[in-house]
């Protein structure tokens, strides 16, 4: 059996199996094979901190999700905690998704 050391089959394997395969944010269920391949590992805490490859501050999230708002920028202090990150990450990726859907219904939502 091949082995993987990327984030889908890799080391993403054990947050995908906690978090069920669901995306933290939008709440997809990604659990089939067709599903599965669109799923990253979404940090939430900047490259120069010290604790983003600890399990805890990584989470489950659709591609359209992590990219939608990546670089969504907060204030870190000794009191924050990975749900907080997430509840501020989910607003503004909802925000994202909402004028997407906007600019989809705007365009193309007449087709049948």
């Amino acid at each position: 059996m091949a082995k993987f050391n990327d984030s889908l089959r890799g080391y993403g394997r054990y947050i995908f199996e906690r978090d069920k395969f669901i995306c933290t944010y939008c709440g997809e269920d990604h659990s089939s094979f067709k599903m599965w391949r669109f799923l990253t590992v979404d940090h939430l805490l900047p490259p120069n901190d010290p604790d983003r490859e600890k399990y805890e501050w990584q989470v489950t999230a659709c591609s359209f999700c992590n990219t939608a708002r990546n670089r969504t920028k907060y204030e870190r202090t000794e009191k924050t905690t990975p749900t907080d990150i997430i509840k501020l990450k989910k607003q503004k990726i909802q925000e994202t998704t909402d004028a997407y859907h906007a600019f989809w219904e705007e365009h193309y939502g007449q087709r049948a």
